[in-house]
């Protein structure tokens, strides 16, 4: 599915040249690392394709971005002053490959972005702090493409700050 996207990102005329920035999220399932190796490989010939890589493991850099809880409580707050300004927008030939219909997907975003929640769970041992969760997830279905957001919103600022990317920025 995600080569799919990349080439009806490459069949639009504004993007046919355009420098794709690949940012997934890094977990424990290392997906991003094997997204990230499936863009580059030559195989399938997609050319300006930068994967970010701002997990640091050891000494070296794991595809994707780590969300953290406390990084999450601070996106999350991102997004609500993003989305109350107006200053975010779709793209006006907004598409996606997940949904035969891109009205389909704007409706998830919508009631993602309606159900995220800051979600208190008690432990059972009395002594032990409350966990705080950010999400979907926990009983209120899913919450990928809210994460999607967070991952723009971080990506978009360190693309643009950190030398390592700036061979990208043309």
């Amino acid at each position: 599915m995600l080569i799919s996207h990349v080439n009806r990102l490459r069949s639009l005329k504004d993007f046919e040249r355009a420098t794709i920035v690949f940012v997934p999220e890094s977990n424990l399932g290392y997906e991003g690392w094997h997204l990230g190796e499936l863009l580059l490989s030559p195989q399938y010939g997609l050319r300006n394709i930068c994967v970010m890589k701002e997990d640091r493991k050891e000494e070296a850099y794991r595809p994707g971005i780590r969300i953290s809880s406390i990084l999450k409580e601070r996106l999350t707050w991102m997004l609500e002053q993003k989305f109350s300004e107006s200053s975010m927008y779709l793209y006006e030939h907004f598409f996606t490959v997940s949904y035969d219909k891109p009205e389909k997907m704007l409706d998830e975003m919508e009631c993602q972005l309606l159900n995220y929640a800051r979600i208190k769970q008690t432990k059972k041992n009395v002594h032990s702090p409350p966990t705080i969760h950010y999400g979907g997830k926990s009983g209120y279905g899913y919450d990928d493409v809210v994460c999607a957001w967070y991952l723009l919103l971080l990506a978009r600022n360190i693309f643009y700050t950190k030398p390592e990317y700036e061979k990208w920025r043309l």
